[in-house]
């Protein structure tokens, strides 16, 4: 089983792997079972940018099954700057 922090850097390389040209996430804390994130880029100027903040999930999910990750709420920080908030949790199902 990865390590809660493990998973994270994990799922953000991979995150950043495949939409670093308009969105790029960096790891601001992890406290509890709560995750921060600071995504930025031009994603603010495309339609569904919430979309991006999702895959954020959806990444993790793909990169490990160990745990699952839900988006809480975002901040705009700047025109181009989110903070955003995800709650991982431990999988029930996992191997």
């Amino acid at each position: 089983m990865l390590k809660l922090r493990e998973a994270v850097l994990k799922t953000i390389k991979e995150f950043n792997k495949y939409r670093g040209s308009v969105a790029e996430a960096e790891l601001v804390k992890i406290e509890g079972d709560e995750v921060l994130l600071k995504i930025s880029g031009s994603l603010c100027h495309t339609c569904g940018f919430v979309d991006y903040l999702e895959d954020f999930v959806y990444e993790m999910e793909r990169v490990t099954r160990d745990y699952r990750a839900t988006l809480m709420d975002y901040q705009q920080l700047d025109d181009d700057k989110f903070l955003v908030r995800y709650k991982v949790e431990e999988s029930e199902g996992k191997d």
